[in-house]
């Protein structure tokens, strides 16, 4: 399968071409706003990229301190050495870098989305009185947006917007950072999420989780992307660059005297 980034980078560079003979300054903003999609992408997989070994360093620790506790089970005593503490300090410091990796993964991946909802009005138009260009306004009336502008929509793309909007838009983050490490476990590399639910009388809830991964974010994230290029690509003839009425050319002088006088 082609990679994501080599996916949105022949759309770029497809749409470039085939619509810069109709109107250069159009298919260069195109060009530019899934550049900022490109762009934000990749630090979504560096990011990823840095959390990968800091949660595997943490993980092996936490065996580590785990199988020094073996004696405990048995009823003998544990000596907390110097070894030990310096085991828990690193612990303590790599969840704080695991932490500040996922919230920054939320904060860039976000602002993927809302590029995303960019390029999306600037490739098809904009529609009076209904907004979607942004990622919320986007989710609240692609359907009827779809329907105004004679869009397709691919079979996947609905389901896809629907999760990455769950999983990664609706994050709010309840701590940054763990503040009792005494009990630590690998679910403390994941930081506490809330989602938020209805409720009664049209109250807002709040249901308590653990986030994703980086890997399994990045993967919601890679969903939506790919599902946005399908789109894209089954609605070449509804870019709003081609739709747009052509000015009456005017004509030279002569040229307007001649048809004047026939």
């Amino acid at each position: 399968m082609t990679s994501l980034p080599d996916e949105l980078a022949e759309l770029q560079d497809a749409e470039f071409q085939r619509l810069s003979g109709h109107s250069i300054r159009d298919a260069s903003a195109l060009h530019a706003a899934l550049g900022h999609v490109l762009r934000g992408y990749r630090y979504l997989e560096l990011i990823h990229q840095r959390h990968v070994p800091t949660a595997k360093r943490y993980k092996e620790l936490l065996a580590q301190l785990i199988a020094r506790m073996d004696p405990a089970f048995e009823g003998g005593a544990i000596a907390y050495d110097d070894e030990m503490a310096a085991m828990d300090a690193e612990m303590g410091d790599l969840l704080d870098v695991a932490h500040l990796d996922l919230e920054t993964f939320y904060l860039f991946a976000k602002t993927v989305l809302e590029r995303v909802a960019q390029y999306v009005e600037l490739y098809f138009g904009p529609e009076p009185k209904l907004q979607v260009r942004s990622h919320e306004k986007l989710k609240a009336n692609f359907d009827e947006y779809a329907i105004r502008r004679g869009i397709v929509i691919p079979d996947d793309l609905r389901s896809a917007l629907s999760t990455v909007h769950e999983m990664v838009f609706a994050h709010r983050a309840d701590s940054a950072t763990n503040e009792a490490r005494a009990a630590q476990s690998p679910s403390d590399l994941m930081i506490a999420h809330t989602d938020a639910h209805p409720g009664p009388n049209g109250s807002t809830g709040g249901v308590m989780r653990l986030s994703l991964t980086t890997g399994q974010l990045l993967a919601v994230v890679d969903a939506y992307l790919r599902s946005i290029v399908d789109l894209i690509r089954r609605n070449p003839n509804r870019a709003r660059t081609l739709r747009k009425r052509r000015a009456p050319r005017e004509l030279p002088a002569a040229e307007f005297a001649a048809v004047a006088q026939s």
